[in-house]
């Protein structure tokens, strides 16, 4: 009896998981939804954001999938469980510090990325080209407005 009221705990466990998987999921997936509609108008004006558009893409497509599949085999564990072909608890991990959730990275002490936008535009930039050839970056004795490190 107490065997049997164990399974049953565990199969409502798994059920649980199961509905806070589904609902996680299509929050995740409205948000990729919404994040891939800015990236994509994003893309045409800064190619960097390509990447990033990318990723958020295939997000968008395969996780709801992906979910659905888990979830499924959720319920097909819950079932064995009932039916007595797997344990009647469900497995921990090995070592539980593993499963935690990891802190985020700290910031980074002084952004890679420096931008200072032009105010008005420089007289050198009247002409692209000073010689045959070689395109002025900036005015003499500036720096250029976008700086990488």
């Amino acid at each position: 009896m107490a065997d049997l009221k164990l399974r049953a705990e565990t199969a409502a466990e798994v059920e649980l998981l199961v509905r806070m998987l589904t609902e996680v999921g299509a929050e995740f997936v409205g948000l990729a939804e919404r994040l891939a509609e800015h990236t994509g108008r994003a893309v045409p004006i800064v190619f960097e954001a390509s990447g990033l558009n990318n990723v958020v893409t295939v997000c968008k497509s395969q996780v709801s999938d992906a979910i659905e599949m888990v979830c499924k085999s959720f319920r097909a564990h819950a079932d064995a469980v009932i039916a007595g072909l797997a344990p009647a608890t469900l497995p921990q991990p090995d070592n539980p510090a593993l499963a935690a959730v990891p802190a985020p990275a700290a910031p980074p002490a002084e952004p890679h990325i420096t931008y200072r936008p032009a105010i008005k535009a420089h007289p050198a930039y009247k002409d692209a080209i000073s010689k045959p050839g070689r395109l002025k970056c900036c005015p003499p004795g500036s720096e250029p407005y976008l700086t990488l490190r």
